[in-house]
C-alpha cells in the first residue's frame, strides 16, 4: 500500500514539474516575441530616419511623404505590424514621425481605449 502512494506521489510530482517546463517555455516564447518586435520597431525608425536624411543630402528638401520614401529609397515595412504616421512640415524643414505598433486587441488594453464619437 505504502508503494502505490510513493507511486502516485512520483507520477503527481512528475506532472507537475512537465506542467511547469510548459508553462516556462510558453512565457519565455511570448518575452522573445515582444523583443522582436520592439527591435522591428527600431529598426524601422532607424531606416526612417536614415532615409529621410539621405534624401535631404541628396535632393536639397525632405520628402514630401512615405510613399516618396518607398518609392525612391526603397523602405519597406510590415504594415500589419506597424503604423507610420508621417507629418511633413516644409520642404526645408525635418518632417515629424512617429513609428506606432498595431496590436491586435488596441482597444481591449485600457491604455488604448479611444473615446467614439
Amino acid at each position: 500500500m505504502f508503494r502505490e502512494e510513493k507511486k502516485k506521489n512520483t507520477v503527481f510530482i512528475s506532472v507537475l514539474i512537465f506542467v511547469f517546463w510548459i508553462g516556462f517555455f510558453w512565457f519565455a516564447a511570448g518575452w522573445l516575441g515582444r523583443d522582436s518586435l520592439r527591435e522591428q520597431q527600431e529598426a524601422l525608425e532607424q531606416a526612417l530616419e536614415r532615409d529621410i536624411t539621405v534624401c535631404y543630402a541628396l535632393e536639397g528638401h525632405f520628402p514630401p511623404d512615405l510613399q516618396y520614401l518607398r518609392e525612391h529609397y526603397g523602405l519597406t515595412f510590415d504594415e500589419k505590424k506597424f503604423y507610420v504616421d508621417y507629418r511633413p512640415v516644409a520642404a526645408n524643414l525635418r518632417p515629424e514621425y512617429v513609428v506606432i505598433e498595431r496590436r491586435e486587441n488596441a482597444l481591449a488594453d485600457p491604455r488604448l481605449e479611444v473615446e467614439q464619437k
